[in-house]
Order: structure tokens, then C-alpha cells, then sequence
């Protein structure tokens, strides 16, 4: 089932894609168009958040719970999918098209999705969207989190999907094309599960920005039902495909997946890390450029590679960092979920982009016209995801051909005091080490930045070593040039970067000059000394 709500979404966003080029030749009926792709999207978003929160089936033990009304809803999903590209015709597969023919299609789209169900094709997705949302909540807390709305809607989809299901057999002579039978509750069962034996999830560190409250999500303007046994023409046999389907993506998973597998970035955000609390200032994230609907469609469509996706405000916000491989150029995507009324995407080169801290936020501003301009304010419940995203941002944009500004001095985080400064040689390469502490949080962390050539100050690794610098053992300085630290954790900026290790295992930091071992060794004792102080050790 996973594996279909993905090729689900796809067909979503094609379909979302597929309508942009309605806005020109349709104008009047623009923001109409401009919300039902933004609905796509939403729709699409919903299930990928879903099919992530559902992981590897069978090992989330609530699964059960929710795979009748999961299945029913991406069953009419997929039949009204299918719809809309029927309808799209020759639109959907002709590059050069009438004007005129647009305004036809949109027409007959209307005009069908009303007879069928008395209701307009945005409103339906605004429906399956809250459906899945809800499905979501239950994976997390056992119950949709507004168990009389989602029974509503549930019972309006079951009984569409019956109309949906008696047309398409009609269509076809009533010959079955292998769809399994759908076994539908009559309502969501509030119980817990009986006699599952389910195994647990692989618990695998997930980023955990919870920020902020919860946005208003839900669509309270949902008064109309879907039809009942209203008539519907029936699909033709041969449905189109749009032109860009999920067999466009199946095409180029191999290729996803093999920069997916190789790129430093994903490795950075599924290590473990340490979790030091900022403060709560009340703000939220926030994503403030006007909307761009089809964004993700086109950067997919020109070749690059979502390399990672976060979860701002419990999943009310995402952001995607994208990247490709033939130049290294870089994107940063926000996509606004929730509330309803404020869902879009907003994309940006990072190049366009500097980033600054302030308190629990990275706030980034547009720099593309000269006059830096707030563009998305991203919030963070811990010290060290703020640094791990601040750097991984650094390093991706450091990479990109398209060189920023040289005026830019966005390099430092805002509170962190430097301890020490230095050279070593890492990996073949002189590098630039830093030790850092963050006056509220006390937290203490090891940076390594380039030293030299055009990638000059990009972040090449970092390891926070709060707790480890307080323990006699951890350091010794073996040679003059020479420090060794028995354990670090490092997250990587980089390719093919391999950590100078001693045959015991032990760390290794060959400094250039013998008198920069001699002060970091210095300064590490003089903060170790420091916080057992504070400690009344």
C-alpha cells in the first residue's frame, strides 16, 4: 500500500502541473485554477507525509487501523485521477494546443466533477486531503483528531467510491481489472487493536523540530455531500496519460536513488544527535514569498534531486533542500501544509539566499534584487539541528557554480564565541579548525571549514563535544603536531571524506603548526575546568 500512495501523489502533482497551463488561456478563471493546483499539491503532500509516517508495513503497529479507510480513499483518489486526464485529452499529450481548447476542457472538467457528486473537483480533494491528514493523526495518537468530522467525510467518500465503482464496471462490461474488494467499516472503531501481532518499528533518529503550535488544518466550509447515485458518464476505455506521469519517475528512480545513496546530506540528518532545548519565543516558522504553484514538478523536471525533507511546526510546514548532480546547483523549497487557506510552495536558489540566527530561528532573506528581503524563518527546538541545518546550507551553497556574492559573511552562527582557531591537515586537505560555545546553551562543538580555493569556508564537518571535553582520558597530545581524541562524533559537509583515524581508533588532529596543537589543547582544558566549575565539581 506504501509504495502506491507515492505513485498516487505523483499522479497528483502531474495532475497540479498539468492545470498551470490553463492560467494563461483561462485567465478569468485564474485563482480558481491557482487553488485547485494548490490542492493537488496539498493532496499530494498528504500522502507522501502519510506513506512516510506508515515507514516499512508491517512494522507500524497502528497500520491496521487506518488500511480500510486508507484504502477507500485512495481508491476514489486514483478513479478521479484518472478522470482528470481523461478529460485533459489532447491538452494533456499535444504540445502546441488552441487557446480556445483550454477553456473547453476546463469547462467539461467543471462541468463533469459537479454532475457527478454536486460538488467542484477542489472541494473533493479538499476532502481526501483531510481524510489522510486525519489517518495521519491516528498512526500518532491512536484517534483522528476530529473523530465525528473524519466519520462524516469517510461515509461522503464510501459512498462516491460506490458510485465510482458501479460506472467504471458499467464502462467495462463489468470486467474486473484485478483491483482487490474494498472492505469498508461503516465507521471509524474506536478501540485499540486486538491480537496484533505486529513487530516494532526500527526506531531510526528522525528530525525533530517540534516548534510552535499546530495550524488551524481543518475545512469547516464542507456543507455539500457527494451525490447520491447521481449520474456519471462513463470513462472512456482508453485513458490518457499527462505528461508527466509516475512512469516518468519510475524512469529516473534508479538514477534518484543512486544520488540519494551517495550524497553526503541525508547521512547528516539520520546520525543520532544530542538535543540541547532552546527557548520557546512563541513565533512559529514561517514561509513569506508569494506562492509558486508546480515548483517541486519543474525541479524534478529539470533534474534535481530532493536530497532531504524537514518537518517544521509538527509537519504544518516542510522544507526540501534539492540538488543536482551535473553542476551542483542547489534549491530550497517551503512547503506551507497547514492552515489550508496559507498552503503553497516558494523555491529559491541557495545561492539567492543568506542566513542569520536569531534565538530559536534561522531566518533567511532573498538576496536576488540587492536589498536582502525576510523570505522564510525556520524555527528550532534544538541547539544542534539549528547547526546541522546551518552548516548543511553552508556547505550546499559553497558547492554551487554559480558563486555567491563575495560581499555575503553569513559564516557564524550568532552567540557562539570562538575558543580557538587553527590549521590542520584532514584528510589530505588543510582545513581551518574552530572550537565554538554557545553563550545561553553552553553547547560546545568542533568545526573543520576549508582553508583555501574557492570553497574557502565551507563547512567540511562538525562534532559537538560538550559532554566528551569534561573527561580526563578524552584528549592527549601524543606529538607536538599531534592531538588524539578517543571519541568523536562527526557529521559530514562533504564527499568522500575519511577521518584520520589511529590503529586503536582514536581520533587525529595533525595541526600544521606545533604551537596550534599546543592552544588547542590549552583552550580545551581551560573550558573543561571551566564547566566542572559551574558544576561545583
Amino acid at each position: 500500500m506504501a509504495s502506491t500512495l507515492l505513485a498516487v501523489a505523483e499522479k497528483a502533482q502531474d495532475v497540479a502541473a498539468a492545470l498551470e497551463k490553463f492560467l494563461d488561456p483561462v485567465h478569468d478563471q485564474s485563482a480558481e485554477i491557482t487553488a485547485l493546483m494548490a490542492e493537488c499539491l496539498s493532496t499530494s503532500s498528504a500522502l507522501r507525509e502519510l506513506d512516510r509516517k506508515i515507514g516499512d508495513f508491517p512494522y507500524h503497529r497502528r497500520y491496521p487501523d487506518i488500511s480500510a479507510h486508507l484504502t477507500t480513499v485512495k481508491s476514489s483518489l486514483t478513479y478521479t485521477i484518472r478522470d482528470v486526464e481523461r478529460l485533459f485529452g489532447g491538452v494533456g499529450r499535444v504540445a502546441v494546443v488552441p487557446r480556445a481548447e483550454y477553456g473547453y476542457v476546463w469547462d467539461d472538467l467543471c462541468d463533469f466533477f459537479r454532475a457527478e457528486s454536486g460538488n467542484t473537483l477542489r472541494r473533493r480533494l479538499e476532502i481526501y486531503c483531510t481524510i489522510l491528514e486525519e489517518l495521519s493523526d491516528t498512526l500518532i495518537e491512536g484517534l483522528p483528531r476530529d473523530p465525528d468530522l473524519f466519520d462524516e467525510l469517510v461515509i461522503k467518500v464510501e459512498k462516491l467510491l460506490d458510485a465510482q465503482d458501479d460506472s467504471f464496471a458499467r464502462a467495462f462490461d463489468g470486467i474486473g481489472l484485478g483491483d482487490p474488494v474494498v472492505n469498508r467499516p461503516n465507521s471509524f472503531e474506536r478501540r485499540r487493536p486486538q491480537g496484533q501481532n505486529v513487530p516494532q518499528p526500527r526506531r531510526e533518529p528522525q528530525p525533530d523540530p517540534r516548534g510552535g503550535g499546530r495550524g488551524d488544518h481543518r475545512h469547516p466550509d464542507m456543507e455539500h455531500d457527494f451525490g447520491r447515485g447521481a449520474h456519471r458518464p462513463p470513462p472512456a476505455p482508453d485513458i490518457p496519460r499527462s505528461p508527466t506521469t509516475s512512469n516518468t519517475f519510475s524512469t529516473h528512480s534508479s538514477s534518484i536513488n543512486s544520488v540519494l545513496s551517495s550524497h553526503w546530506l541525508p547521512e547528516v540528518f539520520r546520525q543520532s544527535r544530542p538535543a540541547t532545548l532552546l527557548g520557546d519565543t512563541g513565533q512559529t516558522s514561517a514561509s513569506l514569498a508569494h506562492a509558486m504553484p508546480g515548483s517541486s514538478t519543474r525541479l524534478e523536471e529539470n533534474g534535481y534531486v530532493n536530497v532531504v525533507e524537514l518537518p517544521f511546526e509538527n509537519g504544518d510546514l516542510l522544507v526540501r533542500l534539492y540538488w543536482r548532480s551535473h553542476d551542483c546547483r542547489s534549491r530550497f523549497l517551503c512547503r506551507t501544509i497547514r492552515p489550508a487557506r496559507s498552503r503553497k510552495d516558494v523555491v529559491l536558489p541557495l545561492v539567492s539566499l543568506i542566513v542569520s540566527r536569531s534565538g530559536p530561528f534561522l531566518e533567511f532573506k532573498d538576496v536576488g534584487e540587492g536589498n536582502p528581503k525576510l523570505w522564510a524563518c525556520l524555527k528550532f527546538s534544538s541547539y544542534e539541528l539549528m547547526v546541522l541545518f546551518f552548516c548543511t546550507f553552508l556547505a550546499l551553497r559553497s558547492e554551487d557554480l554559480k558563486m555567491p556574492w563575495k560581499t555575503i559573511k553569513d559564516y557564524d552562527v550568532h552567540k557562539e564565541k570562538e575558543l580557538f582557531a587553527g590549521r590542520i591537515v584532514d584528510d589530505r586537505y588543510e582545513h581551518a579548525l574552530r572550537l565554538f560555545q554557545e553563550k545561553d546553551t553552553g553547547v560546545v562543538r568542533l568545526q573543520a571549514s576549508a582553508q583555501t580555493g574557492t570553497l574557502k569556508r565551507k563547512p567540511i564537518w562538525t562534532a559537538f563535544v560538550t559532554h566528551q571535553i569534561i573527561s580526563p582520558t578524552w584528549m592527549s597530545r601524543d606529538t607536538p603536531g599531534v592531538v588524539h581524541l578517543a571519541d568523536l562524533q562527526r557529521y559530514v559537509f562533504t564527499e568522500e571524506y575519511t577521518p584520520q583515524r589511529t590503529p586503536t581508533g582514536a581520533h587525529e588532529l595533525t595541526f600544521i603548526l606545533p604551537t596550534d596543537a599546543k592552544d588547542f589543547v590549552k583552550a580545551v582544558k581551560k573550558l573543561a575546568k571551566s564547566l566542572l566549575d559551574r558544576r561545583g565539581h
